[in-house]
């Protein structure tokens, strides 16, 4: 049996095909690319996958003061980030700056003896606000890259 067969016959369009044990099987050729554009899948050009996660880098931030605005920068890009306080304190993290050491939404409170952690994001050049009631505690944040 032939490896390609028409669509309709008579019509005179013939697609790739493989015969395998009788059956005829599509053969379907795997393309990438931005829209409107496609480079096919091969040893020089193969497809694009997001790299493998890379070991998490650990930080220790002291809270010296209450109520008192800290920074993290965490990798870029940060595909996963754990937060816990090694104190029995509640922290209050945001985003964006100004937000933590009067809270001012918006900000999120981590309550005290738990932890909070976000997988499978791709942010980019993130950087995290903390502060605490209690003065004194420690932040310990594990960023994955």
């Amino acid at each position: 049996m032939a490896d390609n067969y028409a669509a309709t016959p008579g019509v005179g369009i013939t697609f790739a095909g493989d015969d395998i044990g009788g059956v005829m099987s599509p053969r379907i050729k795997v393309q990438w690319g931005a829209d409107g554009t496609a480079t096919d899948v091969s040893a020089t050009a193969p497809l694009p996958v997001d790299a493998a996660a890379a070991a998490p880098t650990l930080y220790a931030v002291t809270l010296t003061s209450a109520n008192t605005e800290y920074s993290q920068a965490l990798p870029n890009p940060t595909r996963g980030i754990s937060v816990k306080c090694r104190s029995a304190a509640a922290i209050r993290y945001a985003w964006v700056t100004g937000k933590v050491a009067t809270p001012t939404d918006p900000f999120q409170t981590i309550p005290a003896n738990t932890e909070y952690s976000m997988d499978d994001i791709k942010y980019t050049s993130p950087t995290l606000y903390l502060a605490s009631a209690s003065a004194g505690v420690i932040v310990e944040i594990e960023a994955w890259s």
